[in-house]
Parts: structure tokens; C-alpha cells; sequence
């Protein structure tokens, strides 16, 4: 699998990732420090304590994250998250239903990166 059909797999922008940047090696780079970086983690920590601040700014720096190396299909879902989130009192049952689906993009879009990782390192 290369870079490209990697990010069709996902459900990434390749074309608005490749424009800024060119190099598929740094793009690997970038995608395996996706997979290190603690944003999710700490998001799922801050949820499941009804912690709606933190749990705003992570999904805040995930969406960016996405929004940077083009992981369209997260970026919709945290987006819409971060939203809920921003305008909340508190960790609404709607945001737990965002987070739900922000929770399913997120393991579907890592379990392929990690296919493309160990097809091409």
C-alpha cells in the first residue's frame, strides 16, 4: 500500500496533504507520530471524567492535528465534537455521542496507518 492509497483507505485528503507536503517519507513521519501523539487519549480520559474543559482542548488540538495532515473523515467527526463541546456546560449526552463516533474514526483511521506502517518500514 502507498501513501495514497492509504489516505483513500482512511478516508484522508492525499492531494491537499501532498500539496503542502510533498515528501511521502515525511508524510510517513508525520502519520507515525500521529499514532504517538496522547490528544486522543488524554480526550477519552477527560470525557470519561466529565471533565468538559480539558476534554475541549484536547479535542481542540486533535481536530488541528487532522486538520494539518488532512485525516478528512477525523477531522469531521472531532470537529463536530469540539463544537458540542465549546458550547457546553458540561459533557452533554450529545457529547458522549460525538465522542462515540470520534472514538470509531479515530480506531479505524489508526488500525490503517498501522497497516501502512508495517507495509512500508
Amino acid at each position: 500500500m502507498n501513501t495514497k492509497q492509504c489516505y483513500d483507505k482512511l478516508g484522508g485528503d492525499y492531494e491537499d496533504l501532498s500539496g503542502r507536503i510533498p515528501d511521502d517519507a515525511l508524510i510517513t513521519r508525520f502519520l507515525r507520530g500521529f499514532l504517538k501523539d496522547p490528544s486522543f487519549q488524554t480526550l477519552n480520559e477527560q470525557i470519561e471524567r466529565g471533565n468538559r474543559d480539558e476534554a475541549f482542548c484536547a479535542a481542540y488540538t486533535l481536530k488541528g492535528i487532522c486538520a494539518n495532515l488532512s485525516l478528512t473523515t477525523l477531522y469531521v467527526s472531532v470537529s463536530a465534537l469540539t463544537e458540542e463541546l465549546r458550547t457546553a456546560n458540561n459533557v452533554s449526552e450529545s457529547a458522549m455521542t460525538l465522542f462515540r463516533k470520534v472514538r470509531q474514526d479515530y480506531t479505524e483511521i489508526t488500525d490503517v496507518i498501522r497497516e501502512y506502517l508495517n507495509r512500508n518500514t
